[in-house]
């Protein structure tokens, strides 16, 4: 199923920005997928969100990686019913101080929320936690892949990967 070709280039005229950024594998680049840009467009983020509870695999819940996951999976939860989790890259220091927020995940089915994709590291680190706390990792979810090492990453980790969109770098 392809994105729609009017959500696509909103996300583009959004969230696409030129310049020399590091990304968070250190790979500088010289364009850039700032989600804050298409997340803070209701309209565009209300889009995104039903495109992709349009095309979320069977599971009991969406987990949103700590901190661009969260809006998208919070969406998707509430466009599919399903409940959400939230991923922290830490576990808080006070409190419950828990590293994975919400339900139990233990025998679950889970699908992770992601933002912007190069090379899945942060995905395999949120999935490993969950699969120590006893959750099936069922799919990792994005907005953009940019077209990395995400997908051989995901595979090697036995992730099913389902991008919402593609860009080559």
């Amino acid at each position: 199923m392809s994105i729609d070709p009017d959500l696509r280039a909103r996300i583009l005229a959004l969230g696409h920005i030129t310049g020399r950024f590091t990304l968070r594998s250190g790979a500088v680049a010289d364009s850039y997928y700032d989600k804050y840009r298409f997340m803070a467009d209701p309209p565009t983020l209300r889009d995104i969100c039903q495109a992709m509870a349009d095309r979320l695999p069977p599971c009991d819940f969406v987990a949103g990686i700590e901190v661009g996951g969260i809006p998208l999976a919070t969406g998707v939860s509430l466009a599919s019913g399903r409940p959400l989790l939230i991923v922290r890259k830490a576990a808080k220091t006070y409190g419950t101080e828990k590293l994975i927020e919400g339900a139990d995940p233990a025998g679950a089915g889970v699908v992770l929320i992601e933002d912007v994709v190069t090379t899945g590291g942060q995905i395999v680190l949120s999935a490993e936690e969950l699969r120590k706390a006893g959750a099936e990792i069922v799919a990792a979810m994005c907005v953009v892949d940019r077209g990395g090492a995400g997908r051989q990453t995901m595979a090697s980790h036995n992730i099913d990967y389902l991008p919402l969109m593609s860009v080559q770098p």
